[in-house]
This record gives C-alpha cells, structure tokens and sequence, in this order.
C-alpha cells in the first residue's frame, strides 16, 4: 500500500475541498465532490488539455485522463465528462466524483488543517 498526503485548500466562498491535479503537464484545480457519482471538466480545461495533446483534438463530452497525478503520485486514468455550463465556479477546471475516490483503499481529511491522506492499494 502506498499513502501519501497533500495538503488540500479551502475554496474561499464556500468552504470545498479543492486540490490540484497534474494530466500532461496541465495543473488542473478540481473540487473534492462525494455528491457526484462522476467526475468532470469545463470547457476551457478541455481546451488546455487538448493544447497540451493531453486529449485528442474532437470535440467529445467524455474523455479518459491517462497518467493524472496528485501531488507528484500517478493515479489511474480517468474518465471525465465536460461539462459546459455545470460547474459551480468559473476559476474551477472541474470536479473529481466517486469514480475518482474510489481508487483509494483509504481516504482520511484533517478538517483544521484541510491535508488529505490517501492509500493506494
């Protein structure tokens, strides 16, 4: 098993949980959200991704992220939906649901501190 922990921030308005996700190079900022069963991307981060041959060039609404990383640790790909006009907050480039948690066989959050551990299996 591999643990490992980052340190989350507190998005200002509302108090998420929001962390920085790497695919090709591309910092994405990506809301914790156990209320979606799915995770997902706006258009401008599918147009930075697709900058970045991260994506390939058409138009889709759903993509896999190869290789994403979290704090310097490769994850699993993963699928996600673009969303238009479905993101809370435009200075998001997306959300990571269930299907993102669900690679962790451990997930703890310090709510004072807002760091977040992970286990990977």
């Amino acid at each position: 098993m591999v643990t490992f922990g980052i340190e989350a921030r507190r998005y200002p308005l509302f108090g998420w949980v929001i962390v920085e996700v790497s695919a090709n190079g591309i910092r994405l900022s990506m809301m914790l959200n156990t209320g979606s069963s799915f995770s997902a991307i706006n258009e401008r981060a599918r147009e930075a991704l697709i900058q970045a041959e991260a994506l390939p060039p058409e138009r889709l609404t759903r993509y896999t992220l190869t290789k994403p990383s979290l704090a310097g640790n490769q994850l699993s790909d993963l699928a996600v939906r673009v969303l238009g006009q479905g993101l809370p907050r435009a200075d998001l480039d997306g959300i990571l649901g269930l299907d993102f948690l669900q690679q962790f066989s451990e997930i703890s959050f310090e709510v004072a501190t807002f760091r977040l551990t992970l286990a990977l299996p």
